[in-house]
């Protein structure tokens, strides 16, 4: 014993204080505290990219082009670094980007002209990602780029809380139906398949609409919608729903019809002055859940003193399929905060001739 001490081959017991214990679930959360930030990176680019597709490419197509170009090597270059350099790395993360633009297409059901996977697009994406990683991974660690890129992350952030808050009240708010005893009820339109044939909403607007004539809540009914895309010479959204109601017991004189109106606005802006005639002040809003709140905002602008009550198509069957309803909601959020923006500047519009 004196001789292995002498050597220094016996090492005394450690003291069981916990210390090394304690080191182990520190590594563990930092672990899991690291892929939940990768997690993070991937759920934030990918709603923007939502977010940039839905808005842009539908309403604002120049713009889609100027945020692959500057908007989404911004984003990546914050968020990039969350995930390990290398790569490897960033073909993952680029596989697992496009891997989530499918499951998005397949599980919202988007038609082709407006799938995410589009092959223009996830080609220079993808090449983004992989030359913005490596241009990243060869900046000098210097306080501004630390300041820019939490900037970056911080607004690339809000748009994705923004998204979601918005599919959330709408999710809410739409389907509210308040419907009670008023002057009249006003049926929106809904514009034709590129095909021509009726969607299934308007259907579901007219049954609605018919429904409320039929409680008594209301004598009289304006409809309202051009063309939007009917290839018969002569039929519009409005004089279709106005036959429909007839179908369903509905008198056609007390049924006023307005064809002019080409958007939501535009129904605002054509039918009120039809309303006028009657000096309504209360009158049903009949239209799809996920598009009530925008409409409510926009109509408000146009009807003055006259109460809007939202008695929403609820049984439409494109509001009662969870994968229809899930495509509905994320294009009306973006709908929705580009008619905010676009109040901004815009004055209320007219009806057209």
């Amino acid at each position: 014993m004196i001789c292995v001490l002498a050597r220094g081959g016996y090492a005394p017991p450690m003291p069981d204080d916990g210390t090394v214990n304690a080191a182990q679930p520190q590594a563990g959360l930092r672990r899991l505290g690291a892929v939940a930030r990768a997690v993070a990176a991937l759920i934030v680019l990918g709603a923007i990219w939502l977010f940039a597709c839905e808005a842009w490419r539908v309403r604002w197509p120049p713009m889609l082009v100027a945020f692959v170009a500057i908007g989404w090597p911004l984003a990546v270059a914050a968020w990039r670094p969350v995930v390990p350099l290398g790569w490897r790395w960033s073909l993952g993360v680029a596989a697992l980007l496009v891997w989530g633009d499918l499951l998005v297409d397949w599980l919202l059901e988007l038609p082709p002209e407006l799938e995410l996977a589009a092959l223009q697009w996830e080609m220079p994406r993808i090449a983004l990602v992989i030359a913005v990683s490596f241009a990243v991974a060869h900046l000098p660690h210097r306080p501004v780029f630390r300041h820019l890129r939490a900037a970056m992350m911080a607004l690339s952030s809000a748009f994705a809380v923004l998204l979601a808050g918005l599919v959330l009240f709408i999710a809410i708010a739409g389907p509210r139906d308040q419907a009670a005893r008023a002057d009249a009820v006003l049926v929106l339109g809904r514009e034709f398949f590129p095909d021509g044939s009726v969607r299934p909403e308007l259907y579901a607007r007219v049954d609605r609409a018919a429904e409320l004539y039929r409680a008594g809540l209301a004598p009289h009914l304006v409809v309202t919608g051009s063309t939007g895309g009917a290839r018969q010479p002569g039929l519009t959204e409005a004089s279709l729903m106005r036959d429909l109601l007839v179908e369903r017991g509905v008198p056609a004189e007390a049924i006023d019809v307005e064809a002019h109106a080409r958007d939501t606005e535009e129904n605002f802006a054509c039918s009120v002055p039809i309303l006028a005639e009657r000096d309504p002040r209360r009158v049903l809003l009949v239209t799809d859940p996920w598009h009530m709140p925008r409409a409510l905002y926009q109509g408000a602008r146009y009807v003055g003193r006259v109460e809007l009550v939202p008695a929403p198509a609820n049984r439409s069957p494109e509001w009662t399929r969870p994968r229809k309803r899930a495509a509905h909601l994320v294009y009306e959020a973006v709908a929705y905060l580009f008619a905010r923006v676009r109040r901004i500047s815009d004055s209320p519009t007219s009806c057209p001739p």
